[in-house]
């Protein structure tokens, strides 16, 4: 089982909020120090801790969680029993609030109130979906994901910040993979304990370091050091601060700047091996299926 912090293709991650087109998840007990801001919606877990939220689509806070700042969305909005917003609450649909809930600066909602006992079956699928992502139970993944697909369907290039991952204004750190969208932009370091695969185009200004290996994909800029197991740079991709590793391997036409250091060795890639260097970055690559597969 793959357990995956997905960063899609042309996000944004600056120091104060992250700017995605479609959807995002955050999985129980996550604390995630920028504002959300998406054209999507936004599913956040139980005991989670966010700053602002603003979607175009509809925002689902499960129980016992807490926003820092604002909620906004020109949709529909679900919150959980226990919930605690500390700043203004906009709601273009309808307002669905559990019990316990506050708000401290006050709502606005232009559709119907309705006070519950929790939110929707549908939050609830999803995540209970995250949970036995989290535990390592395929099989009752797979049959789920088929319900997801055709009726609760996570929407476009989503956002997937998994179980227990922690994003500051300095860091973006996780016990789980890592997966950078093509041409996604992040301020921060990366921190892993899995693998680190930063797809083509992609800016990272700052750091990664991982327990297990990293591959840098063509074009891709890094203005810090690589630290990982393994470390595969591709060609066109520039390393600003040098990079440590065990075994390191580094495609022609590829920049390197500072101390490279390897305790096994550094292998230079031929042109006869850039194709097959091509074949492995898509297998580093995992889709939503194989995101889910055991």
């Amino acid at each position: 089982m793959r357990r995956v912090l997905r960063i899609p293709s042309k996000a944004k991650l600056l120091p104060e909020e992250i700017i995605v087109k479609d959807d995002i998840v955050v999985a129980d007990r996550s604390v995630v120090e920028r504002a959300l801001r998406t054209d999507g919606r936004i599913f956040i877990g139980r005991y989670v801790t966010v700053k602002d939220l603003f979607a175009k689509g509809e925002i689902m806070i499960d129980d016992m969680s807490r926003v820092l700042g604002d909620v906004h969305s020109e949709e529909s909005i679900s919150l959980g029993d226990l919930v605690k917003v500390s700043g203004h609450l906009y709601c273009g649909g309808d307002l669905d609030i559990g019990g316990n809930v506050e708000i401290s600066k006050g709502f606005l909602a232009k559709g119907y109130i309705r006070i519950s006992g929790g939110i929707p079956l549908f939050m609830y699928i999803l995540l209970y979906l995250l949970y036995l992502l989290q535990i390592g139970k395929s099989k009752e993944v797979d049959e789920i994901l088929k319900t997801l697909e055709e009726e609760i369907q996570v929407k476009g290039d989503y956002m997937l910040i998994p179980y227990d991952t922690r994003i500051t204004g300095e860091r973006i750190s996780t016990k789980y993979s890592i997966i950078v969208g093509q041409e996604a932009e992040i301020y921060g370091s990366l921190e892993a304990k899995g693998r680190v695969t930063v797809s083509n185009k992609a800016i990272i200004h700052g750091s990664i370091r991982s327990t297990g290996n990293v591959y840098i994909g063509p074009y891709a800029y890094v203005d810090g050091v690589v630290q990982g197991k393994f470390v595969k740079i591709s060609r066109g991709a520039v390393v600003n601060s040098g990079i440590r590793a065990e075994n390191i391997k580094i495609v022609r036409g590829a920049q390197v700047y500072g101390k490279v250091f390897s305790t096994s060795g550094i292998e230079f890639l031929r042109d006869e091996d850039i194709e097959k260097d091509r074949i492995d970055r898509e297998r580093l690559v995992p889709g939503l299926d194989e995101i889910f597969e055991e």
